[in-house]
Formats: C-alpha cells, structure tokens, sequence
C-alpha cells in the first residue's frame, strides 16, 4: 500500500485559494465562496467572473461555528469538482512542469467552455479554475522550497507495481481499479490511462463503476462485501 497526501480535500484546498486569490492577478473576480445559509438576495450577472455584491446575512447573529461554515463551503466545492473542474488529457498542448497559466488561459479558445454557479449568483468559466487544481494530482507542485513535491498518481500506480513480484505486474496492469470521489473528476480515467501506457508496453486496462455512488461509496461496499463473506473471520 502506497499513500500520498493528494486526494479530494488537497483539491478543494487549491480551489479555495484559487478563488480567493485570482491566478494571475486580475483574471477573474475573488470568491469567498458563500454558502446557501449566508445569502440573504442573490445577485446573478450576464457576465462570469465579475463581481455581483449578493446580499449576505450577518454570520455573527447566526451564530454558527467556523468549523459548520467550513463544511458548507465544502459542499459547495465538492459538487465544483463534480460539475465543472477537470483534468487535461497527456496530449495537451502544455508545457509541464510547471503548470503555465498562459496556456490554461488558452484552453477557451479550443475547449468548450462550462459555467459554474455559486449559491450567491456568482459564476464563473475560467479554465484556470477548472483545470489547474484537477490536474495537480498529475503535475504536482512543491507546498515549499525545503520538501520536495508529492508523487503524482501515475508515480504512485508505478511506485505500488514495483513493489510487486514481476510475475504478476502484467495481471495487475491490467486491472487497476479507480475508486472513490475524486475518481469523478472529467478525464480522470482517461488520463491515468494515457500516462501508464505511455511509459509500458504492457496492457492497461482502467476499471471504474460506472455508477457515480458506486464509486464514491466504494470502499464501504467492499467492506461489507468482505465481512459477510462465511470466511472472514478466518482471515
């Protein structure tokens, strides 16, 4: 077993502060991302990306805690990830790493472009927000200058088959199985394809359920799976 620290909150955490810190300065309005509870009048724009000045609720006569606040604004990032981010394929016109925001911005012009909408009538369609936070599981980034960057997930499939007998390594390319939340995200299956077959002449085969809970629960599933079979408690 192999972990990392990249997974669905590391991408709600780069889109949080993507929102709140426009990349690059100016590209798009700044979102504190308010949730359902907080808006008192939403205000929509024709326009994405611009501010809209919704009318909010007074947190402090709510009288909420910040780690409820925090959960809310959790919601609202996992169905971004759901609905609108995505992942790039590997035969992207882009120059890794890093990841250049010159060329995400570009990817208007040849990608069919999708709104997102916040609960404050807010939106937006930038394609640095969409893709750049998905595509970090790929093209990871040190958090500093002293601790060297995470493995990206490929590394990570590689890492864990290397550290398996040879004899088998044919029979597990070919059945890697892609599970949970984040496994949702557009391209995900397609790209992790596209990067372990790149480096192997082996066969890979990706499995994922094709049913959205299915995967997100998956784990669960397994586990009652495995508890209910007669010989578990064997194992």
């Amino acid at each position: 077993m192999f972990k990392q620290p990249l997974a669905g909150d590391f991408i709600s955490l780069l889109l949080k502060r993507q929102l709140a810190t426009p990349d690059p300065p100016g590209a798009y309005a700044p979102n504190e991302i308010n949730p359902q509870y907080v808006v008192k009048q939403r205000v929509t724009s024709s326009m994405p990306d611009v501010p809209t000045n919704p009318i909010l609720r007074d947190r402090a006569q709510l009288k909420v805690t910040e780690s409820w606040h925090a959960y809310q604004q959790e919601r609202i990032l996992h169905n971004m990830k759901e609905e609108f981010c995505a992942v790039l394929d590997a035969h992207s016109d882009i120059q890794y790493p890093p990841l250049h925001i010159e060329t995400l911005a570009n990817l208007s012009y040849v990608r069919p472009s999708k709104l997102f909408e916040f609960p404050d009538g807010s939106s937006t369609v930038n394609p640095v927000v969409r893709y750049k936070a998905a595509t970090a599981l790929f093209i990871p980034e040190s958090p500093s200058l002293n601790v060297p960057p995470p493995l990206a997930l490929p590394d990570m499939i590689r890492t864990s088959l290397g550290a398996c007998d040879p004899d088998i390594r044919p029979t597990l390319m070919n059945n890697i199985i892609v599970t949970g939340g984040t496994s949702l995200l557009q391209g995900m299956t397609s790209r992790i394809e596209q990067e372990m077959q790149r480096d192997t002449a082996s066969k890979i085969r990706i499995h994922a359920a094709g049913n959205g809970m299915e995967r997100i629960c998956g784990k669960w599933i397994g586990g009652s799976i495995l508890a209910s079979l007669g010989s578990f408690h064997q194992l």
